[in-house]
């Protein structure tokens, strides 16, 4: 902090609370009445000065103050914090003036890192804590693009790639069961009924899910035996 008689200097982060503190002194032989005239809503006086102080001739009180950081935009803001002064004997008749103090506050950034533990994380233009370029906020942590990726993104297509094959072989399953034929499910009369006859096999009715459908069976060629010869006569 640097001050002298006429103004004050205070630089912060945003979002931090700066103390100050002003001194009025009374060199006259005057008692003066002291008013606080024009105050910012961001500057919050102590409780040292009240709605009237009096302060008498060859006194001086110091007068606190906080800063509310919060409500300034980065960079550089100013005011001035002005006293009404006037006699304190004879109000109306004798001394009366106006004497101001020029406060400016230099706002800084925030050091988010520093404020969040978040080493993805950077000031805007507000001095809010936000997300770097490259990273992007999952609840209340930054995650980087290449981490969401690769922890996130892939997990999620390998579970669909998978989720499309099972999909996809159902279907082929469905469809492969309209011509794949269950002998479990085929009904033959005791005894089958012989509806037509081939050189390798005989043609069975039977009933196939509650519809009629022709068999064909195969009858297995006979084996030759051993002393079993073939010839002409």
């Amino acid at each position: 902090n640097r001050q002298n008689a006429s103004y004050i200097v205070l630089e912060g982060e945003k979002g931090h609370v700066l103390s100050g503190q002003a001194i009025l002194s009374n060199d006259g032989t005057l008692d003066l009445a002291i008013t606080p005239k024009s105050v910012p809503d961001w500057l919050r006086i102590g409780t040292t000065i009240k709605e009237k102080q009096t302060l008498h001739s060859g006194e001086y009180f110091s007068i606190p103050f906080d800063i509310i950081t919060e409500e300034l935009d980065l960079g550089i803001s100013s005011v001035l914090l002005t006293f009404n002064i006037r006699d304190d004997g004879y109000p109306d008749c004798f001394y009366d003036s106006d004497i101001s103090l020029s406060v400016s506050i230099k706002v800084n950034p925030k050091d988010c890192v520093v404020v969040t533990g978040d080493l993805l994380r950077q000031p805007d233009s507000d001095g809010n804590c936000v997300c770097i370029s490259e990273a992007v906020e999952v609840g209340n942590n930054c995650v980087s693009y290449s981490v969401l990726i690769r922890y996130v993104l892939i997990p999620f297509l390998i579970v669909g790639l998978v989720a499309t094959y099972l999909y996809v072989e159902k279907k082929r399953r469905q469809a492969d069961s309209v011509w794949e034929v269950k002998t479990a499910e085929l009904n033959f009369d005791d005894p089958p009924e012989i509806i037509g006859r081939g050189t390798f096999g005989l043609v069975l009715l039977a009933e196939y899910r509650g519809t009629q459908v022709a068999v064909k069976r195969v009858i297995p060629p006979r084996r030759k035996r051993k002393n079993e010869r073939t010839g002409s006569v």
